[in-house]
């Protein structure tokens, strides 16, 4: 069964729907997505969305590069009525490029390859990243729908207080930072001591809640949620 039936089984929770959502190192912002329509529709009033990814045992030891920037981490957030205008999730802009599914992926292990003895030689089972085309996809992308979605919210770039990006390479941050205008001590992440940037589908949720936990973020303020990875 799903990942979210034990977790469900662990909390006592029973008898309510749980289900898991796979997107990669964009799964806790597609899950606030589905949580949020669900909560806006009236369906459900709490919804419990947790982002987490355990890359560790799908790291190639002798891919440095790869294996530096990824790793295991979980967090997650209670959605609900915000109650007032003007609070709670007040856009969202997901997008998907199928034709660069390959540029990060782990190539074997599914139906398309399952296990062989030849696949497990030539490490088809450990994660690949075309580092190049994901840096300039990252460059092309995140800013562009981080303006979308504050442009659905009726909001400019100078309403941001924090920017919380999923992003490994404190480069992509910068240039992210940059193009929206906001100060670097504003995006939580690659510049801040010990970022979870590279636990995947927990990252976002990880920088989020030590946010709250430590009084940086406050209540009232904007914060925008981005993140790029596989499907792109």
């Amino acid at each position: 069964p799903a990942t979210a039936v034990y977790v469900q089984q662990k909390l006592g929770a029973e008898l309510i729907p749980s289900f898991d959502l796979s997107a990669s190192l964009t799964g806790f912002l597609y899950g606030l997505s589905v949580a949020n329509q669900f909560v806006t529709a009236g369906t459900m009033k709490h919804v419990l969305v947790i982002g987490a990814d355990l890359l560790s045992h799908r790291l190639d030891p002798r891919d440095r590069a790869s294996a530096a920037l990824f790793g295991d981490g979980a967090g997650a957030v209670v959605v609900g009525p915000a109650g007032d205008e003007g609070r709670g999730i007040l856009s969202v802009s997901l997008r998907a490029d199928g034709r660069k599914a390959d540029v990060l992926q782990v190539p074997g292990g599914g139906s398309a390859e399952p296990l062989t003895q030849e696949r497990l030689a030539d490490r088809r089972h450990y994660l690949r990243v075309n580092q190049a085309e994901l840096r300039q996809a990252a460059e092309e992308r995140l800013a562009t729908q981080a303006l979308a979605a504050l442009v659905t919210a009726g909001l400019a770039p100078a309403d941001l207080d924090w920017v919380i990006p999923h992003h490994a390479d404190a480069q992509i941050t910068a240039l992210l930072a940059e193009r929206l205008g906001c100060p670097r001590q504003r995006v939580l992440g690659a510049f801040d001591g010990g970022s979870p940037a590279g636990a995947s589908a927990g990252s976002v949720a990880m920088a989020l809640d030590e946010a709250l936990r430590d009084g940086r973020i406050q209540p009232g303020q904007h914060v925008l949620l981005c993140a790029l990875g596989g499907g792109l």
